[in-house]
């Protein structure tokens, strides 16, 4: 199971790539928390919306591109079992940030 900050590498629906790193944004309150969780799509392209991701965020691990920026706006409910591999853990302050920028999205 994957917690809340967790970064994960798993298929990508936006586009042609093998995996595509995400951000676990959910906590053990969700419904379906042992099987699934709600990530927000990190990318490499950065846009003006988009919260920059840097290795002096992750308490652990890293990404291979330094900056990468989280897209509070493509989110997506993955499965524990469809996660390719854990990259590491976000700081909980980038955490919520990307988080508290999500919700604009869904309840403006």
């Amino acid at each position: 199971m994957f917690s809340r900050g967790d970064v994960v590498k798993a298929p990508d629906p936006f586009g042609g790539h093998e995996g595509r790193p995400y951000i676990a944004l959910s906590d053990d309150t969700h419904r379906f928390a042992g099987e699934e969780a709600i990530y927000a799509a990190i990318t490499t392209t950065p846009r003006s919306e988009a919260i920059p991701i840097t290795g002096s965020d992750f308490i652990s691990g890293s990404l291979p591109v330094d900056p990468s920026f989280a897209s509070p706006w493509a989110l997506v409910t993955l499965k524990h079992d469809d996660v390719l591999k854990q990259e590491g853990t976000l700081d909980d302050q980038t955490t919520d940030r990307i988080g508290g920028n999500a919700a604009h999205y869904v309840d403006p």
